[in-house]
């Protein structure tokens, strides 16, 4: 079986950060929670958004409120408020071309996802994707759930050791580790260096060059 490699998104493939911060400060603003400046509000990027809401106090009804709020505007303007990180196309389609497979795990809603993706020009070269859904019911998925959905449709959940993680959040490591994935790790996104080897990460990389280097020259 080729191998599969599987990514997070935002931070990884994408700076998605600016979108994201953004969008985040407008639900604040909307329900009356105190002003942030944007540079304060990074930890909203790769988590579960009600997570993060509520890491700033908010209940769980006001958490899911904000939510609502947020994909207002990200899906008004958001969504296209990103940059793609250099080499990440090119190494999508060296990927695909030397016979591997591709995977997306992501915490973000999937069609934003593929929106965002499609935009990039490198959608076509995924051959699985999983992210949240629009729904409330999804608001408690976690990204070990969205990592083994992408398993699941790949028809690698008994053949892991075919399959490895690339992320830049603790999150990434964790949830790939939840059903002994590999997984390494990406410094050059919104976790950093620490928080990945605490999390456990096999490798970690400090450019998309690193990235490139170790996954197509490595079996």
């Amino acid at each position: 079986m080729n191998r599969l490699v599987v990514f997070d998104f935002d931070g990884t493939l994408a700076d998605t950060g600016s979108g994201i911060t953004k969008s985040a400060q407008y639900a604040l603003d909307q329900m009356g929670w105190p002003h942030y400046e944007t540079d304060r509000l990074g930890f909203f990027v790769g988590p579960p958004l009600n997570d993060s809401f509520m890491r700033l106090g908010m209940n769980e009804e006001e958490a899911l409120r904000a939510v609502a709020l947020f994909r207002e505007r990200y899906a008004a303007r958001g969504k296209l408020e990103f940059e793609i990180y250099p080499g990440i196309p090119e190494l999508l389609r060296q990927m695909k071309e030397v016979g591997m497979r591709l995977g997306m795990a992501t915490s973000k809603p999937e069609t934003f996802a593929r929106e965002i993706a499609g935009h990039g020009g490198f959608l076509n070269w995924f051959d699985y994707i999983s992210g949240n859904s629009m729904n409330d019911e999804e608001r408690v998925s976690s990204k070990a759930d969205r990592i083994r959905d992408v398993l699941e449709k790949s028809g690698c959940l008994d053949q892991r050791d075919h399959v490895i993680m690339v992320g830049d959040r603790k999150f990434d490591i964790a949830g790939a580790k939840e059903f002994g994935v590999r997984a390494v790790g990406v410094a050059y996104g919104y976790g950093d260096r620490k928080e990945l080897e605490e999390a456990g990460a096999e490798r970690i990389f400090d450019t998309v060059e690193e990235l490139s280097d170790y996954l197509l020259h490595n079996p």
